[in-house]
């Protein structure tokens, strides 16, 4: 037989590795918002990770209060449900709490790559 043709493992190895170990269905409530979702989450469990960026790490109770400090700030610069609003930042923490306060200001967030011509 060919090299290629063997099987690394037997079939119920495959099915632990392919099937089981990569069972990721979740009831997700289909009434909630993403920002909604993140909150709940933020009260169950405050004081574990939620992002890490570049070996920083910030917990559910960090982002959530940075979040809602942008959001209140703009909302007091006009920000409306359904409008629009860039954000222009590269990948970083600050990033996602920028778009975690833009749909908490219930509006939606437009991605703005930094790299992109003026």
């Amino acid at each position: 037989a060919r090299l290629s043709e063997l099987s690394l493992l037997d079939e119920a190895e495959k099915r632990r590795i392919v099937y089981e170990w990569n069972e990721t269905v979740l009831d997700v409530p289909q009434d909630k918002t993403v920002h909604e979702l993140f909150e709940a989450q933020a009260l169950r469990a405050p004081d574990r990770g939620a992002a890490v960026y570049n070996g920083v790490q910030w917990t559910y109770k960090e982002l959530n209060a940075r979040a809602n400090r942008l959001a209140r700030l703009l909302i007091e610069k006009g920000a409306r449900p359904e409008q629009r609003i860039g954000i222009m930042v590269k990948p970083s923490l600050e990033m996602a709490a920028g778009v975690l306060a833009i749909l908490k200001a219930g509006a939606a967030y437009v991605p703005i790559d930094p790299g992109y011509p003026a």
